[in-house]
């Protein structure tokens, strides 16, 4: 769709910048971004098969659970929602893809959707925020539980097909997600055996070297440095510090200063298990 024919996506773009107004220390007023959840679902209900409505209503339910709500159950209603939109969206995709295919691709994961998908400017976006969402409903469930459900296998080739579409996007947000995946998905004998603490660190090293001034990429980069190879505690801790003494992307600021509050709490955490 040409985003110039949808007024209503280009009013929730313009009011997803102001998402920060009158935020504070890694917290978001709620109104700014239900007005942006609000005017997407408007949109859907008038175009239902817009993909570009679609991974956009996923951005916003995440940052809304994450950054803006009041509690976990809310949080949890959101990130919930973001997974529904994620199922359509994939729905979406393997149908677009078989406009230029004689392969029944009903069943297709994002990987094997690529191919048909390269070039499509939507669909990178689309698998991004689908991997976000599916990953915050697992946190929110429990990641036990929710690898049991085959949640991490959704993440993963989501954050995959990324990384294949499109690796810088966001920060690079495919290494990033994909190397959080390793890091806090417990590896389980036949569910996720492929869970790797070494693809942990190669992914979020990666997501730094592409991104250095993602305050987010390095602070799960130190997380999991100081979680996985204890060996590097002083390299986490020196992250860490970094983290809290930067100054945050204006475009990303309440992310992170979310993610230098993070790094003040874990460093407080670290130094005291070292004494």
């Amino acid at each position: 769709m040409d985003r110039s024919t949808s007024p209503l996506v280009e009013e929730a773009d313009a009011a997803w910048e102001g998402r920060a107004d009158g935020g504070h220390g890694g917290r978001a007023r709620v109104a700014p971004v239900r007005k942006v959840v609000s005017l997407l679902r408007a949109e859907l209900a008038e175009r239902p098969l817009s993909i570009e409505a679609r991974w956009r209503l996923m951005r916003a339910l995440y940052f809304a659970g994450e950054y803006a709500s009041p509690g976990v159950a809310e949080a949890k209603a959101c990130f919930l929602e973001a997974t529904h939109a994620a199922d359509d969206c994939l729905t979406h995709l393997r149908m677009k893809a078989m406009e230029s295919s004689s392969r029944n691709l009903s069943r297709a994961t994002p990987v094997e959707l690529v191919p048909r998908l390269a070039g499509d400017p939507e669909a990178a976006s689309a698998f991004e925020w689908g991997g976000v969402a599916w990953g915050m409903y697992a946190l929110a469930e429990g990641m036990l539980a929710a690898a049991r459900e085959g949640v991490a296998g959704r993440v993963r080739d989501c954050a995959e097909a990324v990384i294949r579409l499109s690796p810088g996007l966001d920060d690079a947000a495919g290494d990033r997600t994909l190397g959080r995946l390793h890091h806090k998905t417990p590896s389980i004998p036949l569910v996720t055996g492929w869970i790797s603490k070494q693809e942990a660190i190669r992914h979020l090293r990666k997501a730094v070297a592409v991104a250095p001034t993602s305050l987010v990429n390095r602070l799960f980069l130190a997380e999991a440095l100081h979680d996985l190879e204890p060996s590097r505690i002083d390299e986490a801790i020196s992250i860490a510090e970094g983290v809290v003494a930067d100054t945050p992307d204006p475009k990303w600021l309440v992310e992170h200063e979310r993610a230098r509050a993070d790094a003040k709490a874990l460093l407080k955490t670290w130094r005291a298990a070292r004494r």
